[in-house]
């Protein structure tokens, strides 16, 4: 399945790739972006493993997490879908 890109004005939800990994762990380091998740902690690996899944989940169930960009510059700024 090709996982579908959406955009709005100013962002643009695509498939994940593992370059970016290193966006997402920084991310993820953010203080409270996990508030209302259960308590994890992020690693290189287990970030990694997420994008993997994420892909996976959209191969297997046809609907899953987007990476979302700003439109201006392409930078990584969270992620939003369904799980």
């Amino acid at each position: 399945m090709e996982i579908p890109t959406l955009s709005t004005p100013h962002l643009i939800l695509r498939p994940w790739t593992l370059e970016d990994t290193d966006k997402l762990f920084h991310i993820l380091q953010e203080p409270d972006i996990l508030e209302y998740f259960p308590p994890t902690t992020f690693t290189l690996d287990k970030t990694q493993r997420y994008i993997n899944h994420q892909l996976k989940h959209w191969q297997e169930r046809g609907y899953g997490h987007w990476a979302v960009t700003l439109k201006d510059d392409s930078r990584v700024v969270g992620w939003d879908g369904l799980e």
